[in-house]
């Protein structure tokens, strides 16, 4: 038997720019979001690599360029949050910018150079190397002049990651102006070398919008982190059970589709005949007839429990003592909370969404969003199966180690 060949060698990495943006100004903000999450990824990726490593970040001053010991000194306050904003005092919400502060000021101490935002083309060109590779993982920062300094270095590519383009499909989902600073967003990443997807729905979105101005769309499944865990929490069989939605309070995630069904079961049925509802998640934008609901409701606090943003431990507390994870969603680049859900073996039922059945297959129960009396059904029948060790075995989930791997061949 002739003996295997030797493993190809591991190209070194080119220089990295990390584009911080994002994740500086979610300091002090409580829980990550999905896509802060992918910013911690790749923070925590690069640092762990022999890169030569930079990161860029844009201040209400303008701009600061860290090198690698600065990011590796800055790591740890990067990565604060500081409780939920929804809520708070002013207490808190003083302790909340007192931290912000003092982490900007010891990014201002780190920096190997600092301009004002007119000054940062020449301060790529000056401080960077050439083949430097910058990425935007985010949305936040991705402008023309950054992507033209990074492609005027001899070798340099500037690549980036989009969630999504909702703000351009579902603009009555958002905040008005999001969409005028998207579709400006989208322009600069136009001009990328390379961009990012997280899903083939999102790549057919981004070259559906560009055209033939689109650079190369590689997709890159986002990983399943171990965030989340089973908990000894397991529901008691004498407690209603419990359905959980996972997610930022905004119109696009139709919080105002399963509020009407609970209210159809009050209307309907009497209490100890109810299942409960938690919602998790801060408050977003836009949304004002279902905080309204949320403020005045008489189900609040009875059979509907707004529980705001929860840390890793309380919220895989809540998911282990639920029955299932409801994500009626109008539109999803990617559709994190299923996957968080399956991952722990928490049954799902979700709106038909493209890239939910990409990753999870037939796990979910799938549920038209224009129908409430499918929700409705689909509810009661879950209640009445309950959680038990007989449900669908999740399909294998996405892993950072197989998007870092892939992520490196492209680099």
């Amino acid at each position: 038997m002739a003996a295997k060949p030797p493993p190809m060698p591991v190209a070194p990495l080119l220089p990295i720019c990390l584009d911080l943006t994002r994740l500086a100004r979610r300091v002090g903000h409580g829980p990550p979001t999905g896509i802060d999450r992918v910013d911690q990824a790749y923070f925590t990726e690069f640092l762990g690599s022999e890169a030569e490593l930079f990161g860029l970040i844009r201040t209400k001053l303008g701009f600061l360029l860290l090198d690698r010991g600065g990011m590796e000194a800055a790591c740890d306050a990067l990565l604060v949050s500081v409780g939920d904003p929804e809520g708070m005092n002013e207490g808190h919400a003083a302790k909340r910018r007192a931290v912000r502060k003092k982490v900007l000021r010891l990014l201002r101490s780190l920096a190997i150079a600092r301009t004002p935002r007119w000054g940062v083309a020449r301060m790529i060109c000056q401080h960077l190397p050439a083949n430097l590779r910058y990425l935007n993982l985010g949305h936040a920062n991705l402008e023309r002049s950054i992507v033209g300094a990074v492609r005027s270095l001899s070798g340099g590519r500037a690549i980036a990651m989009i969630h999504d383009t909702i703000p351009l499909d579902r603009p009555d989902t958002i905040v008005p102006k999001s969409a005028v600073g998207f579709r400006r967003t989208m322009g600069a990443a136009l001009a990328c070398d390379l961009l990012l997807a997280n899903s083939d729905q999102t790549r057919a979105d981004i070259l559906r919008f560009g055209g033939k101005r689109t650079p190369p769309v590689e997709v890159l499944a986002l990983g399943m982190t171990s965030r989340l865990r089973r908990t000894n929490d397991e529901p008691d069989p004498a407690d209603p059970s419990i359905f959980v939605m996972l997610g930022t309070i905004e119109p696009r995630k139709n919080h105002a589709l399963m509020l009407a069904v609970w209210q159809h079961f009050h209307d309907t049925r009497p209490p100890d005949d109810i299942p409960h509802l938690v919602i998790v998640g801060g408050r977003g934008w836009e949304n004002k007839d279902v905080f309204e609901t949320l403020d005045n409701a008489p189900f609040m606090g009875r059979t509907v429990h707004e529980a705001g943003r929860l840390d890793d431990t309380e919220l895989s507390g809540i998911l282990s003592r639920a029955t299932a994870l409801l994500f009626p969603s109008l539109a999803e680049g990617y559709g994190l909370p299923p996957m968080e859900a399956a991952a722990i073996g928490l049954p799902v039922i979700s709106a038909d969404l493209a890239p939910v059945r990409a990753i999870l297959g037939d796990y979910p129960v799938y549920v038209d969003t224009g129908d409430m009396q499918q929700w409705t059904n689909a509810i009661d029948h879950m209640v009445a199966t309950g959680r038990s060790s007989a449900w669908k075995q999740p399909p294998p989930l996405p892993t950072w180690e197989s998007h870092f791997r892939q992520l490196r061949a492209l680099l």
